[in-house]
């Protein structure tokens, strides 16, 4: 697929620095089109690193064949790791805050505590206010880094960081049922969604923003209209 696919923006199955001007165009034409695709499933880091290696002319990868390929190297498999070492961090810290004090948890399930009506002690106090909130920007990072997370051609960034979002809410909710005075609910579930995809959504626009910055500044030095 993604071999079909680097085919179809290139015309060819390999970019060599041997092509000249015409490979320029080509390419030029590809990152157009890449940046048109951000809320696909190529992975969002997989392009930016595409419109990166191209900015800095490295026409020495002569090798690559794929959009896969060149983000399974060394380099995509490093930014890779980082974005997800930070993604694990972060988690990591949530889960923690969340789960304090454990003096509360006593390993028996209290269903009687459970709010399952999403949403129905919502109100305009500043307290339900903020703690709504709270729990929407807690996982906006959670949405970010596991979009940056997605190397791989064969997953949607949105769909894994969702994912990722509603596992992870609905774990911090389990662990609430087996605790005295806490309040699990299906609405803190949905808030935690909608957090980690507005997270998504910004790692889109950042990288769009930033794609069409360069082709742009790109453009400008060599007297692009």
């Amino acid at each position: 697929m993604a071999h079909s696919f680097t085919r179809h923006l290139f015309g060819k199955s390999r970019i060599g620095p041997t092509n000249g001007f015409c490979v320029r165009c080509q390419i030029d034409n590809a990152a157009g089109q890449i940046m048109g695709m951000a809320a696909t499933k190529q992975a969002s880091i997989g392009k930016w690193l595409v419109l990166k290696w191209y900015s800095q002319n490295a026409w020495s990868c002569s090798g690559l064949t794929s959009l896969a390929e060149y983000t399974s190297g060394m380099d995509g498999y490093m930014v890779c790791t980082a974005w997800r070492a930070m993604l694990v961090l972060w988690l990591m810290c949530v889960l923690l805050v969340i789960s304090l004090p454990w003096s509360r948890f006593d390993g028996i399930p209290h269903w009687q505590s459970v709010h399952w009506i999403p949403f129905r002690d919502l109100t305009w106090h500043r307290t339900v206010l903020l703690e709504a909130v709270l729990n929407i920007l807690a996982f906006v990072p959670v949405g970010y880094l596991s979009v940056r997370s997605v190397c791989s051609l064969k997953w949607s960034p949105l769909l894994m960081a969702c994912l990722i979002g509603f596992v992870s809410s609905f774990s911090i909710e389990t662990y609430q049922l087996f605790c005295l005075d806490r309040v699990p609910s299906i609405g803190d579930v949905l808030m935690n969604v909608i957090g980690t995809a507005s997270g998504a959504w910004l790692a889109f626009t950042i990288d769009q923003i930033l794609g069409w910055w360069s082709l742009r500044f790109r453009n400008s030095r060599a007297g692009v209209t």
